[in-house]
Formats: C-alpha cells, sequence, structure tokens
C-alpha cells in the first residue's frame, strides 16, 4: 500500500499514453489508492481540461437542458468531497490539479471497481469508506 500520493507517477499524457481514467469520485480516489503506485499514474491537469456541466431546469412541467464548463467553484466542491471521502477511509488528501489513470497493462478501472464492489456486496455489512478501503486491500494483496 502507498504511504503518500507522491508515491505515485506524473506522467505527460502525450508520450506515456495512460490507460483508461479513474472515475472522479471518492470511490475512483479510494480505487487509485488501493490500486496503488505501480497500477496508477496520474497526469497534470490541463487548461482545457475543465470538464462539462449538464444543467436541466425545469418549469412547469417543461424541461430545458443546457451544457457549459464547470467552474473553479464547481471543480472545487468535487474535490472537497473527494477529500472528505478519503478522510473517512484514513486516506491522506488527494494532490489537486490531476487526472488519474490506469497504467498500461494494469487493470481497467472497471475491473478494479467490479472488484470491489463484488467484495462490498459480499461482505454484508454497512459499508463506510474505512471498511471499503480494508475490502479493497483485503482483495489486491497477494497470495
Amino acid at each position: 500500500m502507498p504511504t503518500s500520493w507522491g508515491q505515485f507517477p506524473n506522467v505527460d499524457a502525450g508520450s506515456d499514453a495512460p490507460g483508461a481514467e479513474f472515475p472522479e469520485s471518492g470511490w475512483g480516489a479510494l480505487l487509485c489508492w488501493i490500486a496503488g503506485p505501480d497500477n496508477v499514474a496520474r497526469v497534470s491537469r490541463l487548461p482545457e481540461d475543465v470538464g462539462v456541466t449538464r444543467v436541466e431546469v425545469v418549469t412547469g412541467g417543461a424541461s430545458a437542458r443546457s451544457e457549459r464548463a464547470t467552474t473553479d467553484d464547481e471543480r472545487n466542491l468535487v474535490d472537497d468531497s473527494i477529500d472528505e471521502y478519503l478522510a473517512e477511509a484514513g486516506v491522506p488528501a488527494r494532490p489537486r490539479g490531476y487526472r488519474w489513470y490506469a497504467r498500461q497493462g494494469a487493470p481497467d478501472p472497471a475491473a478494479w471497481s467490479r472488484a470491489l464492489q463484488d467484495a462490498v456486496d459480499a461482505d454484508g455489512r454497512p459499508s463506510d469508506p474505512h471498511r471499503v478501503r480494508e475490502l479493497g486491500e483485503e482483495i489486491t494483496r497477494p497470495g
């Protein structure tokens, strides 16, 4: 298990061609931590990586949908939420300003997520983030 997010390599998206991206959520960040730096790399967010916020306004039964660039305040809300989830799991806050990817040859983030969800479902106990972390560590432990 890692002891610091600094152990995760920071790669250039153009040259190292990371694999699939981990979900931008507390669950996704915890998956990164559990998978560890041998399986996960980070890529610096570029200015054009602002993200998209989808908005739906319902008025009198009619709805209008639109998309716009995610604001810095919204980005901070997402990052704060991720940090809170990680803290509940006993994991340090993730450094901001990165996107997180499976390294080449590592399992796809969806596979990590399925394996962890299966472990949570089989556990049969209420799953707080700390218990989710314990289960993740159990399923990734060699042997």
